[in-house]
């Protein structure tokens, strides 16, 4: 009898008794929320996220208890390994550096060793040494100094911060443009259009790219209207493709065009860099409805990396706009869309809309130079906050 009751014990010790459970901070997307815990953001968790919290998107309610890939063991007082049921002692090194770790940064409360509770990632790697040797060459790189005229005089040299986007090249297409002007308000006897607030935030957000190392292609070009600090663009109709290409009358001809391009210079050399984006920006219009709406974000069907990609853009510009004017409330959405060029364009691509050009304050979030510049830069930090989590 009291063989059998020791032997249920250890099955109990040697199994964990469940997945970590834990609550949303304000401002949290799942990336910032696996960055806390310290786990892989990879697809093999966040499958099991989904899987555990039984839910298909990746956003998060603060009202909500959400289960995270990391199972909660009873320590048995003796050692990891017998208490996971795991002989590999590095391994277990590596679980006790975690928790300890943990315990530091005030994610955990205690020590395994106190409170006899040991966390244990899923799928957990404890050689991270290919990550830290990547790391280490981006900081041997020298920063450059690089001069892009199609950003204007003001703004063509470009120095690099840092190399945190060194390995990724971005493909930046600006909505409509040449005949296309695309949506279009009237606001103290000027006309905003489209393609024009576009292309200026397409340009700031490639500055700030190439200032994180990155490669940056812009589709649509206008070689005398590079980034512009006037509150009321004027709109013109001389911009042509990367390349030289004009852009066509046609609408489907357009799209056709924006794909092709796009594929073409990332089939001349995809190999080069690790990670291919493309982000289209545009503006709605909402004639039949004025309200305000916030930046939202669309990917391909049945693309993963794109939910996750603009997952994290949301989550940036929610938690920056909580951060300037908090409780302001922030409504932009994550969904997909069957876009032509989502569909056709080969990189994993973002479709972004700023706002609503017939509202006021949308106007203002635009018209505003330092607020196109604030848009570039949250939507490099979210690139950033991805692209450092892979």
């Amino acid at each position: 009898m009291i063989f059998f009751v020791f032997l249920y014990l250890n099955i109990l010790i040697s199994n964990p008794t469940d997945f970590l459970e834990v609550k949303a901070k304000s401002g949290d997307g799942l990336i910032t929320l696996f960055q806390r815990y310290d786990i892989d953001y990879s697809n093999q968790n966040i499958s099991l996220f989904k899987e555990l919290n039984n839910q298909n998107n990746l956003g998060l309610n603060l009202s909500k208890t959400y289960k995270l890939p990391i199972n909660v063991y009873k320590f048995n007082g003796k050692s990891i390994r017998t208490t996971i049921n795991n002989n590999d002692y590095d391994f277990a090194l590596a679980i006790q550096h975690y928790n300890e770790d943990l315990v530091k940064k005030g994610i955990k409360d205690k020590d395994f060793r106190e409170d006899k509770i040991l966390w244990v990632p899923v799928n957990f790697n404890p050689n991270n040494s290919d990550k830290s040797e990547k790391i280490a060459l981006k900081k041997e790189i020298p920063l450059r100094e690089r001069v892009y005229p199609i950003l204007g005089k003001k703004y063509e040299k470009v120095k690099e911060e840092d190399h945190l986007l060194l390995d990724c090249a971005f493909y930046l297409i600006t909505g409509h443009g040449g005949p296309d002007p695309g949506a279009q308000s009237e606001k103290g006897g000027h006309t905003l259009s489209e393609d024009e607030y576009a292309y200026d935030v397409i340009l700031r957000l490639g500055r700030e790219l190439i200032k994180r190392g990155a490669e940056v292609y812009f589709i649509v070009q206008d070689p005398e209207d590079g980034i512009r600090d006037e509150v009321y663009l004027k709109n013109s109709k001389d911009e042509f493709y990367y390349g030289g290409m004009k852009i066509d009358y046609n609408q489907k001809q357009r799209l056709h065009d924006r794909c092709d391009i796009t594929n073409e210079i990332y089939n001349q050399n995809p190999e080069k860099k690790k990670n291919h984006h493309a982000i289209s920006i545009h503006v709605d219009s909402r004639l039949s409805n004025s309200k305000q709406i916030d930046i939202f974000f669309y990917h391909a069907p049945n693309s993963s990396e794109g939910e996750l990609i603009a997952n994290s853009l949301l989550t940036t510009i929610k938690r920056k706009y909580n951060e300037v004017q908090p409780n302001r409330g922030y409504e932009g959405s994550v969904s997909y869309r069957s876009l032509y060029v989502l569909r056709h364009i080969v990189p994993v691509m973002t479709f972004i809309e700023l706002g609503n050009i017939q509202n006021y304050r949308d106007q203002q979030r635009i018209l505003i130079y330092d607020n196109r510049q604030a848009i570039a830069n949250w939507l490099t930090d979210g690139l950033v906050e991805y692209y450092k989590s892979k």
